[in-house]
């Protein structure tokens, strides 16, 4: 009797240390702002990146083209302590995520507690959609919270063999942000931080070129005609003797049709042209044609929404181009497209993601000297952008991230140049 009374009390004592385990457990803290799953990573396919959203209890997978394949990807997820899968058991697993969303189950607590379910999904990536970090970017959240779909990434130490501190704001289009220009309808003059206090925009490059207190390239705000790009240029002819060039320089901008694109364009009679090629201008060589609605060939008559001029367009239709001797943006100039200094630069992929490029020069940081053109739009392409126009550079190049300088400007003390126009995200 006393053996039976023993193991009835063993029992008991047992069951209540697994009830009181499982109790305590089941009785974690109940907030939608637990992070349940830490981490998702994808195992199987090699430039597929997964985020997990724990406030929208979404998974999605990235970077991954189609032609890869969308059924079979493999997924090994990270969970939180005492969370658990339900559906399916395993934590890594193979999915079919073509053409539908997937739902899983996690559990919170031990058997009895609280279900929560995940919806995987797939953003498709575009021929040339490229993830910085397969390139040595690293993302970066040190200049505070963004709204979804914009991303700041740091550049690896090196690029193209040069030492470099470079900065990029990636924005995904698709979530409803919009491209804005700031300044440039009155002459004036003030810094990025100037434009942030008075606008609070996320996101802020400093524009196109200016000249005294005025913005000198093409700009188009709101549907509305301000200004045209610079339709003369004098250089030396083929006689040592000033000769006037007539230039097609790039432009950048949203159209009244909704696209995103970089053109050589040239204005005549308050009508804008763009054109698939730029005006063939040599200087030291016999001056082509003044470009019209004719010349250079396929010429169209623009629509733009918003629109900036600068220069030399870097890259369009996914090639490098580097216009910068056709647009005239040489040493004379003051680009020196040859010669390494802080540059600026945006882009668009054919996903619509909007690149904002800035890096440092002039050895700001010891030793990193800046960026030719050429070596920007390298890099432009290299990130996918299938259009990409260089914008002002030098003393001017200043990225501003919710308040945040990101990289260190040429100037003295470090202190940001006032420009005419900034470019921004809202």
């Amino acid at each position: 009797m006393k053996q039976i009374k023993t193991s009835l009390f063993i029992i008991l004592l047992a069951s209540c240390i697994w009830s009181c385990g499982n109790n305590k457990e089941n009785d974690l803290p109940d907030t939608s702002e637990k992070e349940y799953i830490l981490n998702a990573e994808v195992t199987n396919k090699a430039n597929g990146t997964a985020e997990v959203n724990n406030s929208d209890k979404r998974i999605t997978v990235r970077n991954i083209k189609k032609k890869e394949g969308w059924h079979n990807v493999r997924i090994k997820l990270t969970l939180a302590q005492f969370v658990y899968m339900i559906d399916p058991l395993q934590q890594e697993n193979e999915y079919n995520l073509t053409g539908r969303n997937i739902r899983i189950k996690v559990r919170y607590g031990a058997a009895g507690g609280k279900e929560i379910a995940y919806d995987i999904s797939i953003e498709e990536a575009g021929e040339n959609e490229v993830d910085p970090q397969t390139k040595g970017w690293t993302e970066t959240t040190e200049f505070g919270p963004l709204p979804e779909g914009i991303r700041i990434y740091m550049s690896p130490d090196e690029l193209l063999g040069k030492k470099v501190r470079a900065c990029i704001a990636v924005v995904d289009m698709v979530k409803g942000h919009k491209f804005v220009i700031h300044g440039g309808e009155v002459d004036g003059l003030r810094t990025p931080d100037d434009f942030y206090e008075e606008k609070k925009s996320p996101l802020i490059i400093n524009g196109s070129y200016f000249y005294s207190t005025w913005n000198v390239g093409l700009l188009v705000k709101n549907g509305k005609f301000i200004r045209a790009n610079s339709r003369e240029v004098a250089r030396k002819g083929p006689d040592g003797t000033d000769v006037t060039y007539y230039p097609t320089r790039g432009v950048f901008g949203l159209t009244q049709d909704g696209t995103y694109r970089v053109d050589w364009v040239y204005t005549l009679d308050n009508i804008t042209y763009g054109y698939p090629q730029p005006s063939p201008v040599v200087p030291g060589q016999t001056p082509p044609p003044p470009p019209s609605s004719a010349y250079p060939a396929e010429g169209e008559e623009m629509t733009w929404q918003d629109a900036i001029g600068a220069g030399p367009v870097l890259v369009k239709n996914s090639e490098i181009r580097n216009t910068w001797q056709e647009e005239i943006l040489d040493d004379e100039g003051g680009i020196q497209p040859n010669n390494n200094h802080p540059r600026t630069a945006i882009g668009i992929t054919e996903t619509l993601k909007m690149i904002y490029f800035v890096c440092e020069g002039r050895n700001a940081t010891p030793d990193v000297p800046g960026m030719t053109t050429g070596n920007v739009a390298e890099i432009m392409l290299e990130l996918g952008c299938t259009d990409a126009l260089n914008l002002d550079g030098g003393g001017s190049t200043c990225m501003i991230v919710n308040g945040k300088q990101t990289i260190k400007t040429s100037n003295t003390n470090g202190a940001q140049r006032a420009v005419a126009t900034v470019l921004a995200i809202e």
